[in-house]
This record gives C-alpha cells, structure tokens and sequence, in this order.
C-alpha cells in the first residue's frame, strides 16, 4: 500500500513537472524562434518489487522543428530556414546559440540581439557593420554580409551534433552541456533577411496536453488519499488492539 502511494506521489510530481513545461511553452507562443521542450521520464523499480514501478525526470527534449517564417522586411530581421542556430556572446565572452534573429546594431557599429549580445559570424568573430555612411545592408541566402555594396563576412548556422546534451538557458539561448564545445556550420540552411522565425508552439496541442495532465494529477491525488486514508485507518485499528 506505501508503494502505491509512492507511486501517485511521484506521479504527482511528474505531472507538476510537465504543468510548468508546458505553462512555459504555451507563454512563448509568440516569441520569436522560440522552441517548446519537455521533460523525459525513465521507469524505475521500486525497492523490493519487481511489479511496481515509477518513474523520475533525467533529461530534457528539445522540439527543435522549423518554426513558421514571418516577413517583416527589416533588413536587421534575420531567420535561419533549415537546421542550426546563430551564434552570440554576451558580455562575460560566454557563448551561446538562438534561433532569435530579431538583430539590432550597437552603437560600437556591431550586430547584436535585442538583449546586447554580439553576434557571431563564421569564425565566431564579432560581425561588424558600422555606424556612419551604412547605406545597405545585405545578407545573402548563403549568409554573405553586403555592406554598402562590399563583402564583409559571413553569418552561419550552427548545428548541434546531436539533440540530446544541451543545456536551456534564458533568452532563448541554447549551449552544449560540454564546456567549450565547438558547433559545426550547416551548409544546407539558409539565412532569410527580412523574416524572423516564429515560435513552434502548437498552442492548441499544449493547452489539451494541459488539460489531460491536470486530470491525471488530480486522478493521482485522488488515489494517494485513499491509500493514506487506508493507512491512517490500520494504524487506528492497530492501536485499538
């Protein structure tokens, strides 16, 4: 009967867990090259039983399908179509990676996000644009920066070797979970100017999955009172003995 209890409190706690994921899915509907994730879950035994089981949280799933491209036609709006992500350092030279070209230029004449970050170009250098006389601006689909008329650098996409191992930071930045790893560029992908990528949260899917994990939880709750009422009623009788 305690295992049973073990087992709706933990999955109490597995359906708390995904609330909160999706909770934050469905507030970034709307967030520029957002990517909506989840948690992975692995069964474990419970001691002594080999019928029973529960499970625990030991990973994170990224969805990091192509999101829908809106034009906006700002030549600083950029979006990746296929694979990969941009490359950015913040303040500390700590480097990171988003699919969130909504891009600004600093006033040190530098390409960078809406949050300071300087952005990356192939050789992860900083991409300078300038600040006086720029009359255009220019990416090509290949990712060659034209200003006024002239080849400056080229913007890659970065893609992760694999989709497990990464780490979720703020602002929409992803990292690799190994400190110090180098991404790879994606010669398939290619750099839309004047779009941004938009959020690949399917709104209605999340709110029903929210829905279901909501009865599940109060389903689990419903069952653990039951079973502690049980055990609250042996403990009585045992005293009455």
């Amino acid at each position: 009967m305690i295992r049973g209890a073990n087992i709706s409190a933990d999955g109490m706690e597995n359906q708390k867990q995904m609330q909160e994921i999706l909770a934050d899915n469905l507030a970034n509907t709307s967030t520029t090259g957002y990517k909506s994730y989840n948690i992975i879950h692995k069964l474990k035994a419970l001691e002594n039983s080999e019928d029973l089981t529960s499970s625990e949280a030991y990973g994170t799933s990224f969805d990091f399908s192509q999101g829908a491209l809106r034009q906006t036609e700002n030549p600083l709006d950029l979006a990746i179509n296929g694979k990969g992500f941009f490359a950015v350092i913040d303040a500390q030279g700590e480097i990171a990676y988003t699919r969130n070209g909504h891009f600004n230029i600093d006033n040190k004449g530098f390409l960078v996000t809406q949050h300071g970050d300087q952005v990356l170009d192939g050789s992860y250098a900083p991409i300078f644009i300038g600040i006086d006389n720029v009359r255009t601006i220019d990416f090509l689909r290949n990712g060659n920066l034209i200003v006024n008329g002239d080849y400056t650098t080229t913007l890659k996409a970065y893609v992760f070797e694999k989709d497990q191992g990464i780490l979720k930071l703020a602002q929409g930045k992803y990292k690799p979970s190994n400190a110090g790893e180098i991404l790879n560029s994606d010669i398939d992908s290619t750099i839309m100017q004047g779009f941004l990528e938009q959020s690949n949260v399917n709104s209605i899917e999340a709110s029903t999955d929210m829905i279901q994990i909501q009865r599940d939880y109060e389903a689990n709750q419903k069952a653990l009172k039951v079973q502690m009422d049980s055990i609250e009623m042996l403990f009585r009788i045992s005293d009455l003995q």
